[in-house]
C-alpha cells in the first residue's frame, strides 16, 4: 500500500521504508512511480509518459519496467500527439562536415513525478500524476496529468 517508486538502477523504494523521493523524481532520477490505495493500483511510466491502471504485478528485467496484465492504459498526450513519441530536437552548434551533414541533439521529455495527499471536509484522496516542459518547437507549455483516487474507490483523471 501506498507509494513506491523505480530508480534508473532498478531499485524498487517504498514510502514506508525509504520516504518519497522528491529530489530524485525533480532530477530524472526515477523511471516509474506507483501508487497502491483504496483498491486501485495507478503505475506511471516516467520514460514513456504512459499511466497503467490496477495491473497484477511490476517487475524489472534488463534495466526496463514490466507492467503485468494492466486494466487500461493511458497515453499522456497534448492536442496532437503521445508525448513518449516526441522527441526534441535541436541543431547542434558548429558548421556541416565537408559531406554536408549537420550534426543534431536528439532527446526525450524528462517526467516530473508528482504525488501528494489531499484532505477535504469530504474525505481525503491521494494524487499521482506526471509533468514536463515542452520544449518551444512545441510550445514550450508544462503539460501534467493527475490521477486521483478517492477513499470511496473511484478514480478521477485532469
Amino acid at each position: 500500500m501506498g507509494w513506491f517508486s523505480i530508480d534508473h538502477d532498478d531499485n524498487f523504494l517504498r514510502e514506508e521504508t525509504d520516504g518519497r523521493p522528491v529530489q530524485a523524481g525533480e532530477e530524472g532520477l526515477l523511471k516509474f512511480i506507483g501508487q497502491e490505495d483504496f483498491g486501485h493500483k495507478v503505475g506511471i511510466d516516467l520514460v514513456a509518459g504512459v499511466i497503467l491502471f490496477d495491473y497484477d504485478e511490476i517487475s524489472t528485467q534488463n534495466g526496463t519496467v514490466e507492467v503485468h496484465n494492466p486494466r487500461s492504459v493511458l497515453y499522456i498526450c497534448d492536442e496532437t500527439n503521445i508525448i513518449g513519441d516526441l522527441v526534441d530536437v535541436s541543431r547542434a552548434r558548429g558548421r556541416p562536415t565537408k559531406e554536408g551533414v549537420v550534426r543534431q541533439n536528439i532527446k526525450t521529455f524528462h517526467w516530473r513525478p508528482i504525488w501528494f495527499t489531499r484532505h477535504t471536509p469530504f474525505g481525503f484522496m491521494k494524487v499521482i500524476g506526471a509533468q514536463t516542459t515542452l520544449s518551444k518547437t512545441y510550445g514550450g507549455k508544462n503539460l501534467k496529468k493527475l490521477v486521483t483516487l478517492f477513499e470511496d474507490g473511484r478514480i478521477g483523471i485532469s
